[in-house]
């Protein structure tokens, strides 16, 4: 019969590469705010993870008096083209997560405060510099912005702060149900369990630990197959190894590891899974600590004048004063987008919809999760997350965020590699369970001693 200790080191052995790869490009995944992500590039990458870099641009503009000029902002800055898009020039290199234009003049949110392009085509800070602008609204001379996902600021169009505020939303207007599909993909991504930056903060500690179990085993098996076959004797350096390897925190990293696993799988299967997922509705009762508050949990904001709205994953909430805030419209509310009198809403996970004359319509003919709203021709148009047949500047080279997204979901090395990546992940939670076997039988053996 194979004893544990030898089916755990060869299923070690067998996905540490893959399991590095998927911890280390996890963890920094999970930190996708890091501007060196996006301003550190690579050239000898396969060109799939070159056109990945497309999923990046957040906003996209033409203009409607010159239709060769057109602008568009995301993660690796803004670009300008004067020639309908057959060229593009950088004109800001600073991550961008939101584009708007009032009368004439654009804005844009960025990983370091407000630009705003002014008459000479220079864009310029406008305000809040350092600050993490993730969502912002240009209307009735009236900047309406989110902070860091976490606060919202209003401000005049020069820049001045009106008012600053971190929203408070009851708890009775919270109680709404989840469906499985929106937990899952939030605990994997590190924003599904506690508020704050908690979730994420588990998330960074197990993909630490499994990289350094990973490492440590790996050391350890090197120093006693030396000792095994008497190249040196690495006694002292096992017994070292092994008690930071096999302690009661690996264990506790188990838990989180193996909810990163299974959902894991789950994600890279969404076609097959998500059907049923979306089917199993979790009531208010039963969600995680975070869905009670969603206090920095902020993806999208719009002004209309008279009315605040921010979108978060329970739907939209809208305000008078940034004081009391009231539920308005179910649906994860991942980008708002306002045309004149017309908002859209993009969805995330949920329906994409348009609030037009006080009545919230679903939007058909749109795609999922589009990132922007803009006129071509006279007629709507939209910026997809994926795969987008606009104008778009042309890279020979690929960001190092894109490279780990691709190295993690497998798609840096082909569509078969979600696969591999499925074994592991039930390896890893093999393992999981086996060490932690392994550590209570250890355990038990010292204290006999």
């Amino acid at each position: 019969m194979i004893r544990l200790s030898k089916l755990h080191k060869f299923g070690a052995h067998s996905v540490v590469f893959v399991l590095l790869i998927l911890s280390i490009s996890g963890f920094f995944l999970n930190h996708k705010n890091w501007n060196f992500l996006y301003s550190t590039t690579f050239t000898s990458v396969p060109k799939s993870v070159i056109e990945h870099d497309d999923s990046l641009i957040n906003g996209y503009w033409i203009d409607s008096a010159n239709k060769n000029h057109i602008v568009i902002v995301g993660k690796r800055g803004v670009f300008e083209s004067d020639n309908k898009g057959k060229s593009f020039r950088s004109r800001l290199s600073i991550p961008c997560n939101a584009l708007k234009v009032y009368d004439g003049v654009l804005y844009v949110a960025t990983h370091e405060g407000i630009y705003r392009q002014d008459n000479l085509n220079v864009w310029k800070l406008l305000a809040f510099h350092t600050e993490n602008i993730n969502a912002i609204s240009v209307y009735a001379n009236r900047i309406f912005a989110s902070v860091d996902q976490s606060e919202v600021i209003v401000m005049d169009l020069e820049g001045k702060v009106l008012q600053r505020a971190k929203p408070q939303i009851k708890s009775s207007e919270l109680k709404h149900d989840i469906t499985l599909a929106r937990l899952i993909r939030d605990v994997h991504y590190g924003r599904g369990l506690f508020d704050g930056i908690w979730s994420l903060l588990i998330n960074d500690f197990a993909t630490i630990m499994l990289s350094f179990l990973l490492l440590s085993g790996m050391v350890m098996s090197v120093l006693i197959y030396q000792t095994r076959k008497k190249i040196a004797n690495r006694g002292k350096s096992i017994r070292v190894i092994l008690k930071l390897h096999a302690t009661s925190i690996s264990v506790l990293a188990g838990i989180p590891l193996i909810l990163i696993a299974l959902s894991g799988i789950l994600l890279d299967h969404s076609k097959l899974f998500t059907p049923f997922l979306k089917s199993v509705n979790i009531s208010s009762v039963y969600q995680p600590p975070v869905y009670h508050s969603l206090s920095e949990d902020i993806w999208s904001v719009d002004y209309d004048g008279k009315t605040y709205r921010i979108g978060n994953r329970h739907g939209i909430y809208q305000s008078s004063d940034l004081q009391e805030w009231q539920f308005e419209n179910s649906g994860f509310a991942y980008k708002m987008i306002r045309n004149d009198a017309t908002l859209y809403v993009s969805g995330m996970g949920a329906p994409n919809r348009t609030l037009e004359n006080n009545d919230w319509t679903k939007l058909g003919d749109s795609p999922h999760m589009f990132k922007d709203v803009f006129m071509k021709n006279g007629k709507v148009s939209y910026l997809k997350g994926h795969k987008n047949t606009l104008p778009l500047p042309h890279f020979q080279d690929a960001t190092l965020y894109s490279v780990l997204f691709t190295l993690h979901d497998g798609s840096f090395f082909g569509d078969w590699w979600a696969y591999v990546n499925d074994i592991a992940a039930v390896i890893l939670v093999f393992l999981l369970i086996s060490g932690t076997i392994l550590w209570m039988r250890i355990k038990r053996i010292l204290e006999v001693k």
